[in-house]
Parts: structure tokens; C-alpha cells; sequence
């Protein structure tokens, strides 16, 4: 979609700040709040254009602009329902956290910590109970453990880890989205060739930490749960492993050898909404 002649107006400038300000947003709640935005300041825009056309358009016309400054508005879909969410990100650099003036370097070191935490300790749970990265909070920054609960309810609200009903951290969307690089630099993706520790999801190929993979050994295939749901439905796919050649398991049970499908990540039911 050309956005030649589009100028950077007010409607863009609220748009970005919005963003910004709430650092993640899902497609239909940012379809209501940008509908908003227009209707009050530049109804006109809506004239021969859907408030979707007009939405992407500015959203890539903010793109143009912020990408000099190391940022991005990008898009990414929610692991278990597979909505799509936009998400504000730093593009400058491939290290974790990079450039953010909100954290010490001592807190940027911690958050590190829970991250290689989270994705090495947990076999394929990708979580951390918020006692243990309190306590790490607690260690390496010197403080109280109410201080250190403090410091993780900040990591929290500023996007980077999402709290389970069970008291478990794992990465949020925004991680997903802006640590993506980092992570499959620094952990690799697993597969029959290496020893990676990140999951890449079958259907999509993005980054999988909440999900379910073939229980069959050696078989490195698996999917996001919304994923699965749209391979299932290729009636060609006809349930089978898409490893099938070299795997007889069936998605998803297995009548052969009766086992069930290995979760990756936590109970997608421990979730809040």
C-alpha cells in the first residue's frame, strides 16, 4: 500500500504515543482506539478508505519515520489464541534490552539472568516461579526481598515478563517480539541438526514457548496451539505428523502408540486474559 503523499499528521502522532504508552496492544482493541483517534481528529480520512486501510497506512508511514531512531511498531500473534497484537520495539541493536535509559546496568544484567533462567533451567516450560527471580532480583542488585518484588512487578509492567495464576514468569509478547534475534542467537533453534534451546512453531515459524510438540523421539516437530488448529484443518495434512515420512505419530493423539502430545511452556490455561 503506497503512502506517497500521506503527510505525518496529528492522527499519526497520537497513534505513536498510544503505542508507546501502552507498549503492546491486540489488533482489535487498537482498531477501536485508532477509530477513536480519527473520528476526532481527521474524520475526513475515512472518506473513500476502511479505518483498516487507513490504520496500516499510518502505522507504516510512523515505521518510515521512527526507524532512524531504532524503532518499530510491529506485529506478532498471541501463542495460545492467535491473535494479532501490535507491539513497540527497538531495532538498533542485537542486545537484550538494548538502549532502554529506564534500567541500571545492573538491572538490565538481572533481567538477563531470569531470561537465560527462564529459557535454560526449565526444560521446555520457559517459565521461572516469581519467587526464584525475586530472589535473583534480590542477589544481584543488593536488595530486600519486598524491594526485589518491587523491581519484578516494574519488569512486569513495562512489558517484558507476563505473570501466570500458578506465579510463574514467562516471556511476554513484547519480549517475543524485540528479544526475537537475541534469543535464537544466543539459545539456537532446536532441531534434529543442533542443540538448540528455542522452539520454532511448524506453522509459522516464529518463536514457540507456549505450545505442543510430537512426543515421539527425536521428532522436533511442534506447533502454537492456534497454529496447530489451522494445520489440522488442511484435510491433505490428514492428521499425521508433518514429519510423517520418518514419524507415524497422528495430531492429536497417536493410535499406534497411544501418547499424548508434549506441552511446551506452561498450562496455557494458567494464563490471564
Amino acid at each position: 500500500m503506497s503512502n506517497e503523499g500521506i503527510e505525518y499528521s496529528e492522527v499519526h502522532r497520537v497513534l505513536l504515543t498510544y503505542i508507546i504508552s501502552v507498549r503492546y496492544i491486540s489488533h482489535n482493541e487498537l482498531d477501536q482506539k485508532f477509530g477513536t483517534i480519527v473520528h476526532k481528529l481527521n474524520p475526513d480520512l475515512l472518506n473513500d478508505k476502511t479505518l483498516e486501510d487507513v490504520l496500516q497506512e499510518h502505522i507504516t508511514s510512523i515505521n518510515s519515520k521512527v526507524s532512524s531512531h531504532g524503532l518499530k511498531i510491529d506485529k506478532i500473534r498471541h501463542q495460545v489464541s492467535g491473535q494479532l497484537y501490535y507491539v513497540i520495539i527497538n531495532t538498533i541493536s542485537n542486545e537484550v534490552i538494548k538502549g532502554n535509559t529506564n534500567y541500571s546496568v545492573n538491572e538490565l544484567d538481572t533481567i538477563k539472568q531470569i531470561v537465560d533462567e527462564l529459557v535454560e533451567s526449565s526444560g521446555i516450560e520457559f517459565s521461572i516461579g516469581v519467587v526464584n527471580a525475586t530472589q535473583k532480583v534480590a542477589g544481584g542488585l543488593n536488595k530486600t526481598m519486598k524491594e526485589a518484588g518491587s523491581v519484578i512487578t516494574k519488569f512486569i509492567d513495562d512489558g517484558w515478563f507476563s505473570l501466570t495464576f500458578k506465579d510463574r514468569l514467562i516471556l511476554s509478547i513484547r519480549s517475543l517480539s524485540e528479544l526475537k534475534r537475541y534469543l535464537i542467537d544466543r539459545y539456537g533453534i532446536s532441531n534434529s541438526e543442533t542443540n538448540g534451546k528455542i522452539f520454532s512453531c511448524h506453522q509459522c515459524n516464529e518463536i514457540n514457548t507456549l505450545g505442543i510438540g510430537c512426543p515421539v523421539v527425536d521428532c522436533q516437530i511442534n506447533f502454537h496451539y492456534k497454529c496447530l488448529d489451522i494445520y489440522m484443518r488442511n484435510e491433505s495434512n490428514k492428521g499425521r505428523c508433518p514429519n510423517y515420512s520418518n514419524c507415524s505419530y497422528s495430531w492429536p493423539g497417536n493410535e499406534l502408540s497411544n501418547m499424548d502430545p508434549t506441552r511446551i511452556g506452561v498450562d496455557p490455561n494458567s494464563l490471564y486474559n
